[in-house]
């Protein structure tokens, strides 16, 4: 699945070559070399693909051989049971000389032109003329009012005796020609049939997705590992990778690593990393919670793919990264406590009066990640908890997190439409982020939602009226203008109450340059349909983004 320019170099050589022979060049060095390294080595050089081209010919004409020889095999024995005579298997395989073909290894230095071999026809002519037979007898029996068996024309019918004519594949030689790596062909050794079955079907399903053949160098080796997988990962060396180093034969402990490896495949960036991955010692002092924060902080100023490709090269990234994602937690935590005091302080005023006694009340720090677990949601705030779960951000709150008192009152749709404005508003992880702060910022948020199912009820209705306008123009008989019903048509009026976010003080973050000067959308309102296939795009990407109509930008990326 290669695409290369027209200038490439060897394009004229490989010109030369049918699509059968480059289709089969293409597989001898996907089977020898991998995916990617005959990808590489054809980009390079598409005049390797001339030699290849000669192993390709050379295991076809074997293979015709080999069923020719399968061919003979069953005349003999059919010809057998038509005497009444008994057959003993491997006769005409014995008396049957395939044809060998004269094949050396090819190497970079000789070319040989496509062979003008063709199939012999004799076996082609023999079964057309038993099948006339078989025809002819089918049609007679009807006539006669009589019951045609199946097959009794064939077996009265006695094919002419045919012998494979003896092929040598032409030999000749081509200017000298020399290849950028050297190709050696695949040994004549045959490996016993399911001997490495297992390794190929390790090496199949491992990252590499390698498919090889037994007799591939080095699968005897290969066979004697047990975690094919991981030795693929760990040999794989991309490009900007120079300074990685494959791990040593150290086996790390089994379970030793697996709560960091199980919280870096939680993590947005879902990677699954190997036990003897490099840092991951370092990584396993951390908590879930500052890995996954770390993957965060990393996604935000990265990119998902950029991010993936970071960690998986070295994951000791993630220690300084976890520093400042637990200076946000740190300081997202002294606010919540700052608020805390504030709204304790305020009760305590209202509930002792002026000189009955100190109102102080002394907090202390709670550890960041301590183990205390929230108490089980009370039932009256299980609906909003299981709305919030299923909404677009599949967020999991406690029971007794800031602002569900006021959500609770909310219907199961207004608190999942709220929730699809904040996420078009601010993304996913924002979105996320700024709820589990406060909760109640759903509630103005769901005004957004109402004037949004209104707008979209009142195109819905407008477009009804449209059609039930069409229709009748076309049963009288007269002739319809689009848009007079449109026009006609009143949508009820629809203020959208003033929406304006809680103000809160986001922790001391830096954030990346493009998320500092974000800006709300403006209320420009795109013509429908105008922006569908930026929108449809941004949704298939791998950034699997849910953009509006609105959103800032969206003009300029309209153009690409």
């Amino acid at each position: 699945m290669l695409e290369l320019s027209g200038n490439v170099r060897g394009l004229q050589e490989a010109s030369k070559l049918s699509d059968d022979e480059i289709i089969g060049a293409a597989v001898v060095l996907l089977r020898e070399h991998g995916l990617m390294d005959a990808k590489a080595i054809v980009s390079r050089d598409l005049s390797v693909l001339v030699p290849a081209a000669k192993t390709a010919r050379a295991n076809w004409a074997r293979e015709e051989a080999e069923r020719q020889a399968e061919l003979a095999e069953a005349e003999a024995r059919a010809a057998a049971e038509a005497a009444g005579e008994e057959y003993i298997p491997g006769t005409a395989a014995a008396a049957y000389s395939a044809p060998e073909p004269a094949y050396s290894a090819p190497s970079y230095s000789s070319y040989s032109a496509p062979s003008s071999y063709s199939a012999p026809k004799g076996q082609e002519e023999a079964e057309r003329q038993a099948e006339l037979a078989e025809e002819e007898a089918r049609l007679a029996a009807e006539a006669a009012g009589e019951e045609y068996i199946p097959g009794s024309a064939t077996a009265s019918y006695s094919a002419p005796s045919y012998s494979a004519p003896s092929y040598s594949a032409p030999s000749y030689s081509a200017p000298s020609y020399s290849a950028p790596s050297s190709y050696s062909a695949p040994s004549s050794y045959s490996a016993p049939k399911g001997k490495y079955d297992d390794v190929i079907e390790a090496l199949k399903r491992s990252p590499l997705m390698l498919e090889v053949s037994p007799n591939t160098r080095g699968i005897q080796e290969a066979s004697r590992l047990e975690y094919i997988p991981g030795s693929a990962t760990a040999s794989y060396s991309a490009p900007s990778y120079s300074s990685y180093s494959a791990p040593s034969s150290y086996s790390a402990p089994k379970g030793q690593y697996a709560d960091a490896l199980d919280a870096i495949r939680r993590s947005p960036l879902m990677l699954e990393l190997s036990p003897n991955t490099r840092g991951l010692d370092a990584v396993a002092r951390l908590p879930d919670d500052l890995i996954i924060g770390a993957t965060v902080v990393l996604l935000r100023e990265h990119g998902l793919m950029d991010a993936k490709a970071i960690v998986s090269r070295d994951i000791t990234v993630l220690v300084p990264a976890a520093q400042t994602a637990k200076a946000v937690y740190e300081a997202m935590e002294a606010e919540r406590l700052a608020e805390l005091a504030a709204l304790e302080a305020a009760e305590n005023e209202s509930e002792f009066p002026e000189g009955w006694g100190p109102r102080d009340v002394s907090y202390s720090a709670a550890p960041a990640y301590s183990s205390y677990s929230a108490p089980a949601a009370p039932s009256k705030y299980a609906a909003a908890i299981d709305a919030l779960k299923r909404s677009p951000l599949m967020l999991e709150v406690s029971g007794n997190a800031r602002g569900l008192d006021a959500v609770a009152k909310l219907s199961d749709d207004e608190i999942i439409g709220a929730a699809v404005v904040l996420l078009r508003e601010h993304g996913l992880f924002d979105a996320k982020q700024i709820l589990a702060r406060d909760l109640s910022v759903l509630v103005p948020a769901v005004e957004t939602a109402k004037a949004n199912w209104a707008r979209d009820e009142a195109e819905r209705l407008a477009e009804l009226a449209e059609e039930e306008a069409r229709l009748a123009a076309e049963a009288a008989g007269e002739e319809y203008i689009p848009g007079s019903a449109t026009a006609s048509y009143s949508a009820p009026s629809y203020s959208a109450p003033s929406y304006s976010a809680p103000s809160y003080s986001a922790p001391s973050y830096s954030a990346p340059s493009s998320y500092s000067s974000y800006s709300a959308p403006s209320s420009y309102s795109a013509p429908k349909g105008k922006y569908n296939d930026v929108i449809e795009a941004l949704k298939r990407s791998p950034l699997m983004l849910e953009v509006s109509p609105n959103t800032r930008g969206i003009q300029e990326a309209s153009r690409l």
